[in-house]
Order: structure tokens, then sequence, then C-alpha cells
């Protein structure tokens, strides 16, 4: 599980949607409502190893289905104190989890749900790793929510980037013929990227992309595990944001590219 305050929340630069909430699993779900939130239009709940990652649980999925309906029931006590929420959809694959909630006010003018999984883990398939993804349509704009779990090991950088680009060209949703010319029709897809017939897309043909999970990407070894448990325990997030992998790679363009971070302002939770 993704421990403590951790959590990645990735945003395409297009005008902004409806308010959407992105948060991680966290000890009792104080973040799907942080403090000065009162109303969120969307809500997409993720997780990592809801089960231990043993071959047993990676082959045999009946304990992961079992603590998917655990987790949502524990989601829906969690909102109804706070609204009316409904389910869109929810998926999952071995250790991952994706719950996305729209408020019920704006259920009617949702269209176009699907999921969908890629595993890239063991034999670059199984889904010890990898990323389960729900797309759909909420009024005139698209949305795609990925949960995704990377490539551990610090040294393994290479593994985590190639687990991004897995993910993506492995994950296509079938939203039929008419839902393509619907959407090139309206402006959401771009026309000349579909062909006549087309009845599927991918992650990033969406006005809006979000990703989440454990992402995996560490502190850079440049900085020894002495040094970085110091400046931890110094608090001196912003020296070792400038350290973190993942924004080495996307400054460098190896991954996520095109893609925004919210600013990391809390302390490490691991490693």
């Amino acid at each position: 599980m993704c421990g403590g305050d951790q959590r990645y929340e990735y945003q395409l630069p297009l005008p902004l949607p409806p308010t959407v909430f992105v948060p991680l699993f966290t000890l009792y779900f104080r973040w799907l409502f942080p403090e000065g939130r009162t109303t969120t239009d969307v809500i997409a709940v993720g997780f990592q190893e809801i089960v231990d990652l043993n071959a047993v649980n990676v082959a045999v999925d009946s304990k992961a289905s079992q603590r998917s309906v655990m987790w949502q029931e524990a989601i829906a006590r969690t909102l109804a104190a706070r609204g009316s929420y409904t389910l869109l959809s929810s998926t999952h694959l071995v250790g991952m989890l994706l719950c996305v909630y729209v408020k019920s006010t704006h259920v009617a003018a949702v269209s176009h749900i699907r999921s969908g999984s890629a595993g890239v883990g063991v034999m670059g398939m199984l889904g010890n790793k990898g990323g389960v993804s729900v797309r759909f349509q909420l009024y005139d704009s698209t949305f795609c929510f990925v949960c995704a779990h990377f490539a551990a090991h610090r040294e393994n950088v290479a593994g985590r980037n190639a687990d991004f680009q897995s993910i993506i060209q492995k994950t296509s949703f079938e939203i039929g013929e008419e839902g393509v010319r619907e959407g090139v029709k309206g402006g959401t897809l771009e026309s000349g990227q579909f062909q006549e017939g087309t009845s599927a897309v991918g992650v990033m043909d969406h006005d809006f992309v979000y990703w989440l999970g454990d992402l995996n990407y560490r502190i850079d070894e440049t900085l020894t595990t002495d040094e970085v448990l110091q400046k931890a325990a110094d608090h001196e997030v912003t020296t070792l944001r400038a350290h973190d992998q993942l924004n080495i790679e996307r400054f460098n363009n190896n991954v996520f590219m095109g893609f925004e971070e919210g600013v990391i302002n809390f302390d490490p939770t691991y490693k």
C-alpha cells in the first residue's frame, strides 16, 4: 500500500475541468475531504497492494476481488457523510484498485464509461506491476484516470520509465465507432488521428488525464541514504525534490512528457 501521505497527481495543461480530486489511500480517508474543500465533482481513489504481491495472488484473483469490495464499501461510507456520490466504475488488477465517483447530480451527463488494465510485471505481462484505468465523458469533456504501480528498487529508473510507456501502449478503451465519431465531432478527439472505422481510444486521447499511484521513483543516488535521512529529518523538502528521480526524468523528457505534477510539500514517506 502506498503509505502515509504520498500521492502523485498529473493533469494535462488544458482548460480546467469540474473540480476533481485524486487521492491515494491514506488512513481513514482523511484526504477525501481535506480542510477547506467543501465540494468535489469527481473523486478518484487509487490503491496499491490491497493484497500481498506473492505468486498465489498474482495467479489467482479471489482475494483481490474480496478486498476490492471491502474498500469500496469503506469509501462509500465516507462519501455518504459528505453528500451523494455515485460510483462510475471500479477496476482492479492483483494489488491495484481504482474507484471513480461523481456527484450524483452529474450522473445524467456521464457517458462512454470504460475501464481497462495492463500488467507489466513478471515477464512483462503479469499484474504484480502495471496499471488500472477508467475513462468517461462528463458533459463535453473526456477524462481518463490511471492508477499505476511501477517497478521497484532505487537503481531501476529505466524500468519505471518503461512501465509508463508500456501501460500507455497496452491500454485502450472500446467506445465504438459512434463514440469516436461523437468525440471527433465534439472536438474532444483530433480528427486527423482517427481513421473511419476506428472504435477505440487510448490513454492520451482525452481532454484530461490523471496518473496516480505508487510510481516508485526514489531520491537519486547522488545523495547517500544517510544524507537523505538527515535532510528528511531537517524537513529540507526543496533540496530533496531537486534530487527526485521523477523530477529528473521528467526534465529530461524520459517520462510523463507534457504532464504537470502538484508541488510535493510534505516530508518523504518511504525511501
